[in-house]
This record gives C-alpha cells, sequence and structure tokens, in this order.
C-alpha cells in the first residue's frame, strides 16, 4: 500500500527507514566527523570546515553533541557546553543557524542537539563551509572533533576570550590549521529522500594512524583509507577512534550508532584490537552480529571490512621473510573468512586485507617497491637523513618510507614527509641519525607491525574502487 509522499522516496508502508529519513532529513554532505577530543580550557573556539554537498539538497540541519571518547566508552563533558553556528555558501553568503527559534544553544553533558532547518538550497556537487562557535564554563574544555586545514579552507581561532565569528567572512579569519570543533552531521531533504551516505565506525586504521597527508597533498594531518576512498564523491561522518572495539562500542557508543541512522550505509572498519586483546573467534563474530543487528534496526545496511594482519620483523619490516605473524593470526584468519562468506544481514564486505598481506592469510605485510636499497648517510637528525652530492628530485620520495640499517635507529622505519636534492625530512626518528648511519628507501609497509603507512593506504582505497565497491552503495 502507497504513502503518496511525493519525491520522499517512500514507497511501501513497510519502509520505516525511508520513511523516517525522509521526515528528519539524512547526512548529505561530507566530512562530518566525531572523534569526541576536547579543547583547551577556559577557551573559546570558532571552526570553519568546507564540506561537498553530492545531490542537490535543501533545509540543511546541524547536528552537534557534547561528548568526547574515552578509552572504552564515549564520556559526557564536564559541563554544560554552548554552540552558535552558521552556513556559509559558495557564493559567499552567510546563513545563520538556529536552536528552537534561538541563535545558539546550551547542551548540557552527554547531550545532542540538532539545528531547526536552514533555508538554502545547494546545487549537487557544490559545497557549503560550516562555521561553529563553542563557549565553556571556567575551568572546562570544549568538545572538539575534527583537523581542521586553512589550504582546504578550514580554519580554527581558539583562545581566552576567542570572539564570535560565526557571521564573519572567513577571508577575515586568519585562519590556521588544527583541531577544531564543527557538526557530527550534516543532514538535509533530497529529492531521493533516502540519499546515499556512509557512517565510518573504526579504529586507528580507518582514523589514519601512520596515514600523514592531508587532502592538500601536504605532509601533515591524518586521512586513513576510508577518507581516501571516499573523498567527495559519497557524503560520509567519520567516527573512527584509535584503539576501539568492538566490545566497546557495543556497551558504550550509543552516540556513534545514533549519528550512524543518519546515513544509509554504515562501514565497520573494527575488530583488529577484540582479536588482539585475545578474542576468541566465536566472541568477535557474536559481536559483529550484535552490530549488524543494531545498524539494521536503524534502517543502516551494514558493511565489513576485513581484518589487516599483524606481524613482528626484525629488518624494520624491509622484507616478508624476517617477519613473524602475531599469535592472534589464526582468529583473523577465522573471522576474516567468515566475513567473506557475507553473513546474514551484511549488505557487503569490503576486501581489505589482501590489499596489506604477502598472500591471502598469510599474517605477513606485502613489502612493495625499493627505491633505494642502501646508501651511508652523511649527517642528520631526528627528523632528517641527510646524504650529501645525492641529487635526488625534490619530493621523488614523498610517501615512501626510510628504514635505518645500522645507527641508534636501527630497524626503525619513519615516512618521509618532502626531500630536497640531499635531504629526507621524515617523521621524528627517537635518536638523531648520525653520519654513516646506512638506510634504504622504499614501499616498506608499516612502522610498527599494526598499522599500514600512506601509500597502503592509498593501495587499499585504489583496490577497493578497481572493484567497484562505491558503486554498490545503493538505496533499493
Amino acid at each position: 500500500m502507497g504513502l503518496g509522499l511525493s519525491g520522499g522516496g517512500v514507497r511501501r508502508i513497510e519502509d520505516i527507514s525511508g520513511l523516517r529519513q525522509a521526515i528528519a532529513g539524512s547526512q548529505v554532505a561530507t566530512r562530518c566527523f566525531y572523534r569526541g577530543g576536547r579543547g583547551t580550557a577556559d577557551h573559546e573556539m570558532n571552526g570553519a570546515m568546507k564540506h561537498t554537498v553530492r545531490e542537490a539538497c535543501c533545509n540543511l540541519r546541524l547536528v552537534y553533541a557534547n561528548c568526547y571518547a574515552g578509552t572504552t566508552k564515549e564520556d559526557p563533558n564536564t559541563s554544560a557546553i554552548t554552540f552558535k553556528a552558521s552556513l556559509e555558501d559558495s557564493a559567499g553568503a552567510i546563513w545563520p543557524v538556529f536552536f528552537r527559534g534561538a541563535r545558539s544553544v546550551t547542551v548540557s553533558p552527554g547531550g545532542i542537539v540538532v539545528s531547526d532547518p536552514v533555508s538554502i538550497d545547494v546545487a549537487a556537487g557544490d559545497w557549503v563551509r560550516s562555521r561553529t562557535y563553542c563557549t565553556a564554563g571556567a575551568g572546562e574544555q570544549a568538545p572538539v572533533t575534527a583537523t581542521c586545514y586553512a589550504a582546504m579552507g578550514d580554519g580554527i581561532k581558539s583562545g581566552a576570550g576567542q570572539a564570535d565569528l560565526t557571521d564573519t567572512a572567513y577571508a577575515s579569519w586568519s585562519a590556521v590549521d588544527g583541531n577544531g570543533p564543527g557538526p557530527q552531521a550534516l543532514l538535509g531533504e533530497t529529492k531521493a529522500g533516502n540519499p546515499v551516505s556512509l557512517a565510518v565506525l573504526g579504529d586507528s586504521m580507518a582514523h589514519g594512524t601512520q596515514d600523514w597527508e592531508d587532502s592538500t597533498g601536504a605532509a601533515a594531518g591524518q586521512m586513513g583509507w576510508p577518507r581516501r576512498l571516499l573523498q567527495s564523491l559519497v557524503p560520509w561522518v567519520a567516527m573512527s577512534a584509535s584503539g576501539d572495539r568492538l566490545e566497546y562500542l557495543l556497551a558504550a557508543h550509543r552516540l556513534r550508532l545514533q549519528l550512524a541512522g543518519y546515513c544509509s550505509h554504515c562501514l565497520v572498519q573494527m575488530g583488529a584490537n577484540d582479536v588482539a586483546s585475545g578474542g576468541s573467534f566465536a566472541q568477535v563474530t557474536a559481536r559483529y552480529e550484535s552490530l549488524v543487528a543494531r545498524l539494521l534496526r536503524r534502517g543502516v545496511r551494514p558493511i565489513l571490512a576485513t581484518i589487516t594482519p599483524k606481524s613482528a620483523s626484525t629488518d624494520g619490516f624491509r622484507s616478508v621473510a624476517n617477519q613473524t605473524p602475531d599469535a592472534t593470526n589464526a582468529v583473523r584468519v577465522q573471522a576474516n573468512e567468515w566475513m567473506r562468506a557475507r553473513p546474514a544481514g551484511v549488505w557487503d564486505v569490503w576486501e581489505v586485507a589482501d590489499a596489506c598481506e604477502s598472500a591471502r592469510n598469510s599474517g605477513l605485510w606485502r613489502v612493495g617497491d625499493v627505491a633505494i636499497a642502501d646508501a651511508a648517510a652523511t649527517g642528520g637528525s631526528t627528523t632528517t637523513v641527510v646524504k650529501s652530492g645525492a641529487g635526488w628530485t625534490t619530493n621523488q620520495f614523498v610517501g615512501k618510507t626510510v628504514v635505518m640499517k645500522t645507527g641508534a635507529n636501527a630497524n626503525v622505519g619513519r615516512l618521509i614527509k618532502s626531500n630536497t636534492a640531499d635531504t629526507l625530512t621524515t617523521v621524528a626518528f627517537g635518536s638523531a641519525v648520525s653520519s654513516g648511519d646506512t638506510f634504504t628507501v622504499g614501499e616498506y609497509p608499516t612502522e610498527d607491525g599494526v598499522h599500514p603507512v600512506r601509500w597502503l593506504h592509498i593501495r587499499i582505497a585504489q583496490e577497493l574502487a578497481a572493484a567497484g565497491v562505491l558503486g554498490r552503495l545503493v538505496v533499493p
């Protein structure tokens, strides 16, 4: 029996998910984050962030929460926080955001608020900039959500007594990079009523640990393969936290599941920490099944990502032969094979492990191309490796890893952020590089045996894109 909601995308009385999202709005824009950190005490904070809108939409609403991420759960902030916001369109017009008719709203610890609809129409592929101002009580800290980059049209302004800039032209901010406040979701009404969008529930792999690059190409900030894959192609909400487990999420992450409910699909990139902490195959799969059931109850289509390897190495992960799989690898293999069979209720399975392993289920990281097999440094520091007269092309090694073969940093690898004709600039080593220390440069897979580095995140995204996973994000 039809409901007769013109343009709402709801065709059947049993399409409760479509009805809810047609009424409440759906996630329509990229670069919405829930990371749950906190700012400096006694600081007021402004944050600005650009979001690409994938489908033509109207009546945009912003979602804010007064929580931060603890080690095992979401924690309410310790005081009420006041939010004020506006939206800037690509023509430079600033649209004030209201909360129940008021320009600002005070949110109690642990609370979540959705703004009134903003009477703005945005064309498909256009952008809007969210502009957020947070104030906290004496001695308290405002929640921060995302890393903002001025080069991308983002920015923060933070400090004691910092003025409200939500209605001030962005060009006058002199904004700087940093972690700032922003919306956890950006909702809108579209002709489809229930457009495709993706929530990302992940741990440090999805968060981008050891994937040091922002979207401007500068070697700063953390990306992660989900963001590299999604880019501006699909609206998304990033909700990844280092160290997170399925176990923790099921116990105390109600806000993340609430935010996931605004999306059509949810990528679950978790499980590695459950396995590493000693979870059995039965325990880990039961946690997946429970999370899948919770997502389905919210009308969200679950997607599972296979778990990447964990290993130890005696040569800084310069070879496969000198790696040893972690003792938990058998459980990881069982869990991955279970996922590959696509359990009941799972919408799709994204093959991530194969992009990282030397062979399926080996538990060993793949090693890529070697650019410099062996060389001796003529000097350096904790963040540089110098080889006088090398004659390298500027930035030819960006994104690769330098592994020291001898010296104080023997068998330690670090990402190369930039290079000149004779100097590699890296993520910091524990000790300074000295003259005579030998090194190699190449596509080495990990620094710690747990997290893939930048080139592997890129490879994962490329292989998933080639497999057509984004094309499978459809709403029946």
